[in-house]
């Protein structure tokens, strides 16, 4: 599951935006981003990434939270679903002490 998570991480810092829709995946992306092999990727871990998205609370998935940072948007997910709290006070050395400024958790 671990490699899920990773991968979600990986494609946030490329500016790619995952969201699940009816057990799907929706992708957007800026032109030429999605290499075949990263949509290689996805599709390996579609079944992972739709848990993770899933807006089913009751699983204990990991929690999903969108920030701006410095003025660029980030998605992030954290395997411990730290509570909004915890995870708002690590963001500052998980982005360099960037100024935060928004924490959403989904």
């Amino acid at each position: 599951m671990s490699s899920a998570i990773d991968l979600l991480n990986k494609t946030a810092l490329l500016g790619i935006k995952i969201t699940a829709s009816s057990g799907k995946l929706q992708v957007v992306a800026p032109k030429g981003v999605v290499t075949p092999k990263l949509k290689e990727e996805l599709t390996a871990n579609k079944c992972q990434i739709l848990a993770f998205l899933s807006p089913d609370k009751k699983t204990n998935s990991p929690a999903v939270y969108d920030l701006v940072v410095d003025g660029k948007s980030f998605t992030v997910i954290d395997p411990q679903s730290e509570s909004l709290e915890v995870f708002s006070k690590s963001v500052k050395n998980r982005f360099g002490g960037g100024r935060v400024e928004s924490i959403v958790r989904r």
